[in-house]
This record gives C-alpha cells, sequence and structure tokens, in this order.
C-alpha cells in the first residue's frame, strides 16, 4: 500500500498535462492505483475479519448448522477478485466432511461465505457482474465492459458468477 501512496503522490506532484491525451493517460494510471488501494486496503480488512475470534465462532456455527458437520481443516490460502480487478491472496479457515474431500477441494470457506464472498469474488464484484450480465446485449459484452473497469474474467466465470449470484437472491426471497 505504501508504495501505492508514493506512487499517487509522484502522480500529483508532476507537472499538469498539457494536451487531452495526456490527460487521459494521467487519469487511468490513476484510476488503476486508487483501484489497486482499494482492493489492498478491503482485503486487509477482510484477513482482519477472518482472523477475529468473533468470526471464528460464527464459523463454527455454520460449519455445525448442516445436516452433515462440517470439521476444520486449518488455514488455506485463497484468492479473492475484489471490485477494482485485483486478486489478492488471503487465508481463510477451510472446512470439510473429511479429509479425503479436502483433497479433493470439496469444502467450503465459511468465513468467507459469512461476509458475502462467493465464487472467490467480493460482494460488490459479484453484483456488478450480475448486473452487466443482466443489463448487456451478450456475456461476450459484459466481459469487454468489465475488462475496461480492469477486471479481467471468462464468459464462463461471468455466466457462473450471475447465476449464482441470483439463485442467492432468489433464495433471500
Amino acid at each position: 500500500m505504501q508504495e501505492i501512496l508514493s506512487q499517487l503522490e509522484e502522480l500529483q506532484s508532476a507537472s499538469p498535462p498539457l494536451d487531452p491525451t495526456e490527460l487521459v493517460e494521467r487519469e487511468r494510471r490513476w484510476k488503476q492505483l486508487t483501484d489497486r488501494l482499494q482492493s489492498l486496503s478491503l482485503a486487509l480488512q477482510l484477513q482482519r475479519a477472518l482472523a477475529s475470534e468473533e468470526m471464528r465462532k460464527k464459523e463454527l456455527d455454520l460449519a455445525q448448522a448442516g445436516s452433515k458437520k462440517l470439521k476444520n481443516f486449518g488455514w488455506r490460502p485463497v484468492t479473492i477478485r475484489f471490485l477494482g480487478g485485483a486478486e489478492i491472496s488471503l487465508v481463510a479457515r477451510y472446512f470439510a466432511r473429511s479429509e479425503a474431500r479436502v483433497t479433493k477441494g470439496k469444502g467450503a470457506y465459511c468465513g468467507l461465505i459469512l461476509l458475502g464472498v462467493h465464487d472467490r469474488c467480493s460482494p460488490a464484484l459479484a453484483s456488478e457482474v450480475a448486473k452487466l450480465a443482466a443489463a448487456m446485449n451478450s456475456l461476450e459484452d459484459a466481459r469487454g465492459h468489465l475488462k475496461e473497469m480492469g477486471v479481467k474474467l471468462s464468459v464462463k466465470q461471468i455466466a457462473t458468477i450471475a447465476y449464482h449470484f441470483s439463485r442467492r437472491a432468489r433464495q433471500d426471497q
């Protein structure tokens, strides 16, 4: 975060832009840096929340709530994609029914679920993806718009995120 802040300070102290091309380039650079700073700041807050004792208790309650109890298999790395497009690795407690299911990747990050992180996307990004998928003429158009925003997702990822988002919305109704 310090590196990004120093880059922003350099941009701030640079001489003013003298033509439209330079202004466009500078505006895009500012957006890239501020998006990255936002993602890193949010990732830090997310990691702190996951490490809290209160979250541990909520995770255990969620793991025991279903008909098939889940066991805590410790901290595992997980990469989360944020609204600014950054993918940041965190560590979260991983729950599964058995060791065999852990090796197959058939478990859950209960803390992330409790915080609204699904499909390894922040809630804001998932909402934006679902909105674009519904509003655009095609998923390819949504992918292009997301790419302009700095978010690189495949059409298949967009479809999956949008479908899961709408399914959760229907369940909440």
